[in-house]
């Protein structure tokens, strides 16, 4: 047997073309580039290693192709070229990895980063006990017959741990994966097989001891096998003794399968969401003593079911789920043990070093600062205050109302609802920001990006903004800047704005919404059969047609002012008279026959004559426009949208999330209380009061106007004039946008954002209790209503933002956050 030691990469090269079966190759230390090994054929292995275990040799690229007989040991892979996989396996036999470190950049931002290992049309290949990190992707397969992945540590990931389809005889054995930070279109997965592409059944595939926890990361699929051919069952598959801890929903899913074991798995949820053991269209295998928060079972033939526990939500980060499941676990545990899912430091308020900290807080009101470095910090069960510092920081928190501020760099917050994000930094030093939202959310100032979990909202700010939605029904809006707005899955409607918005509207019958003087440069991605434009504040007789020459481009002339705004339609898409409403009471397409008339189960479009007609969309996402009359539109089952154009209309969404543009006179009426009548939005052009069961409220024009709420947690928001913003009961977001604002969000624990102009906020003794205000600022004003004299406010110790307002007749303390920690003076507010 011979040893070659080289130091090149024309070295490695020569040896490897002299090498014959059982030789090894030794590598100095250095980097090598472009390795490529082909058409390479040993009966015994070749053996390539480092030279020098303590400062191993590095590949940048490395590509094998119809080679056999390879064992690659103890290096250092770190790919070059973000936009494709830089290490590649194909058409090869007999190749095996063990003891590698393959990463990226290693600036703790795995969003920058390229692919790991690709393996495909190969047989006999393996991986183990390596580490992979900051990677878009680790380790992919396609069509490999015979491979073993086995005790590898898999962390700080974009998307995929492991991700592949069309394989067989698989085993994916004792490894860990956390910490999964997806780009905003990304799905991850820490384990996903699919069927897209392949060409048979995959078959005897074993998934054992894994474990996959969210660590300080966001949500991520567990083991995932999907089958979108529909003709492809899973053959023998094996899942058992894994443990997972804070993924999505999916914790362990298993569509269309034969012969499926699940067995002795544990799968819990946190608190944000739960998380099950889904299994689908199986025939044959047993469901058998596992524990997990939820079990979703649908179609099983001839499966045995027995000893299914089912779990609380964690609310420990499922550190005592964990421990529990080491010491009952027979085997090893995995060679890269995560660190516990908790790490909480002995008191609060507590900071991190100038490097980069991982800190989890307590069941109580915790203070965490991370400093400099690029930090992970994550609240725990109390209403915490999270402070990343300088660097590019991760920031989740948790359970309870929060404070989370990045600081300087590039960071990334995960919120619920009630967390509020300040981002105090302006231009290039604050960073590009990405808040993943699992509630409605508005961007506050120097935010950037959003993206949403679940059927919820997202607003921009003045920036140019990313906003993207999930599988839901979302509404997004960009405001002003020029945006970028993705709804992904879901019948969705998009609002650019000012600015020249890219509009994508993803699957399903989506709305784009396009509003007089704003309209001009919008670009839509994917307009197609089912969408709708609906053309927003323009006179009676105006149009829309193609402007001569172009494929894509056409112009919407309003006839009163004769102004003309050009839109693209970046598909080519050719409109008819069925993609367009007009809205506010604009130019009206062809009506129907007769009133009163009905649309179908499916969506419709149906718009009224100049009488007084009543008008039922049924069932479906329908868009239903008044006419001149006193019209009375009902929209049925269905995420609908309504307008009463003229006149004073009666408009009621019926279930679903609905979408209301109401002008004076018109009268609102959403009678299902509850998630069945949907989450709605009323887009009002005068005064407005929400009704029973209306959520949402946008004021619209820039005229002064005014908007309430009712006993539930409303959303205001205002337009660029001076509007008065009362929410009443509930806990209640208000955002007065432009103007000189008056906010009053009355009983509940409310935010208020009066944003620009000088505003004004109302804080009334006995309602005051719990409110927060995001953004005060000089020439703005607390207006302390309800308190006898000699009443004071006054910081409380210890705290940068919490203020208490004593009443000097009762005693009685309300206590009030000021979000930015604005420091008050006497000038700033006013009792009586």
């Amino acid at each position: 047997m011979t040893t070659f030691n080289v130091s090149t990469t024309a070295a490695l090269n020569s040896a490897l073309a002299n090498a014959h079966g059982g030789d090894t190759i030794l590598l100095g230390s250095g980097t090598y580039a472009g390795v490529s090994i082909n058409n390479l054929k040993f009966t015994e292995d070749v053996t390539i290693a480092s030279a020098t275990p303590g400062a191993p040799a590095v590949l940048a690229g490395l590509n094998i192709g119809n080679s056999m007989g390879l064992t690659l040991q103890g290096l250092e892979l770190k790919p070059g070229d973000a936009a494709a996989w830089s290490f590649t396996i194909g058409s090869s036999s007999d190749i095996h990895f063990s003891d590698l470190k393959v990463h990226g950049s290693l600036d703790n931002n795995p969003l920058n980063d390229p692919n790991g290992v690709l393996i495909r049309d190969s047989s006999d290949i393996s991986i183990t006990n390596s580490e992979f990190q900051q990677l878009a992707n680790a380790i992919g397969h396609l069509n490999v017959e015979g491979l073993v992945i086995r005790g590898n540590n898999i962390h700080d990931i974009r998307s995929d741990g492991i991700q592949g389809g069309g394989s067989s005889n698989v085993v994916i054995d004792a490894n860990t994966f956390r910490n999964f930070f997806p780009a905003s279109t990304d799905h991850p997965d820490a384990i996903q097989f699919f069927t897209t592409n392949s060409r048979a059944s995959a078959h005897d595939i074993t998934i054992t001891d894994n474990v996959i926890m969210r660590g300080t990361g966001r949500q991520m699929q567990g083991i995932f096998l999907g089958e979108e051919v529909g003709t492809l069952p899973y053959l023998n598959v094996k899942i058992a003794g894994n443990f997972l801890a804070g993924t999505m929903y999916n914790g362990i899913y298993v569509y269309n399968g034969r012969g499926i074991v699940v067995d002795d798995n544990v799968v819990q949820g946190f608190s944000d969401m739960t998380s099950w053991i889904s299994l689908t269209k199986v025939t044959g295998g047993a469901l058998t003593d596992n524990a997990a928060t939820s079990f979703q079972l649908s179609g099983l033939s001839d499966v045995a079911n027995t000893g299914s526990t089912t779990l609380a939500l964690a609310t420990d980060q499922g550190a005592a789920a964990y421990q529990a499941w080491l010491a009952g676990n027979s085997t090893t545990p995995p060679p890269a043990d995560p660190e516990p899912p908790v790490t909480q430091p002995p008191a609060s308020p507590f900071a991190g070093t100038a490097g980069p900290d991982t800190l989890v807080g307590t069941a109580n009101a915790d203070s965490i600062t991370g400093q400099d470095g690029n930090d992970s910090l994550g609240g725990g069960a109390g209403a915490d205050t999270l402070d990343g510092g300088a660097g590019a920081d991760t920031l989740s928190g948790n359970a309870g109302v929060n404070v989370l501020r990045g600081g300087d760099g590039n960071d990334y917050y995960l919120v619920g609802a009630g967390d509020t994000v300040i981002e105090a930094t302006t231009g290039a030093a604050g960073g590009i920001d990405l808040i993943y939202s699992y509630a409605n959310f508005t961007l506050g100032a120097n935010q950037e990006n959003l993206q949403l979990s679940g059927a919820v909202d997202g607003i921009g700010n003045e920036l140019a903004n990313s906003i993207v939605g999930d599988g839901g029904v979302n509404r997004l809006q960009g405001r002003a800047g020029a945006d970028t707005l993705n709804g992904r899955d879901g019948a969705d409607i998009l609002e650019g704005g000012a600015g020249a918005d890219l509009l994508t509207g993803g699957n399903q019958a989506d709305r784009f919404v396009l509003v007089r003087s704003e309209a001009q440069g919008e670009q839509i991605q994917d307009f197609a059969v089912g969408d709708r434009l609906e053309l927003s504040g323009y006179s009676v007789g105006s149009t829309i047609t193609k402007v001569a020459g172009s494929a894509t481009d056409w112009k919407i002339t309003d006839a009163a002012t004769g102004s003309v705004e050009v839109i693209k339609l970046l598909n080519g898409y050719q409109l008819g008279s069925s993609d367009t409403v007009w809205q506010g009471g604009s130019a009206l397409p062809a009506n129907p026959p007769a009133s009163p008339f009905a649309g179908t189960a499916g969506p419709d479009t149906l718009v009224g004559t100049a009488n007084a007609d009543s008008i039922a969309g049924q069932d479906g996402n329908d868009s239903l426009s008044g006419g001149a009359g006193a019209d009375t539109l009902d929209g049925g089952a269905g995420a609908d949208s309504l307008s009463g154009n003229a006149g004073a209309n009666v408009l009621r969404g019926g279930d679903g999330n609905d979408y209301y543009l109401v002008g004076t006179g018109d009268t609102v009426i959403e009678a299902t209380a509850g998630a069945a009548g949907g989450a709605d939005l009323v887009y009002s052009y005068g005064t407005f009061t929400l009704g029973a069961n209306l959520e949402n409220l946008h004021l619209g024009s820039a005229s002064a106007m005014d908007g309430f709420g009712n006993e539930i947690a409303n959303s205001l928001v205002g337009n660029s004039g001076a509007n008065r913003l009362e929410g009443r009961a509930g806990n209640d977001t208000l955002n007065g946008r432009d103007g000189a604002d008056t906010l009053n969000g009355g009983g509940g624990a409310d935010l208020l954002m009066g944003e620009g102009g000088q505003d004004r906020f109302i804080l009334a003794r006995g309602e005051a209790n719990g409110d927060r205000i995001q953004d005060f600022g000089a020439g703005d004003r607390l207006q302390l209503s309800g308190y006898g004299a000699g009443s004071t406010i006054a910081k409380v110790a210890g705290s940068t933002t919490d203020w208490k307002i004593t009443d000097a007749a009762t005693g009685s303390v309300d206590v009030i956050k000021l979000l930015n920690a604005y420091q008050l003076s006497g000038g700033d507010y006013l009792f009586g």
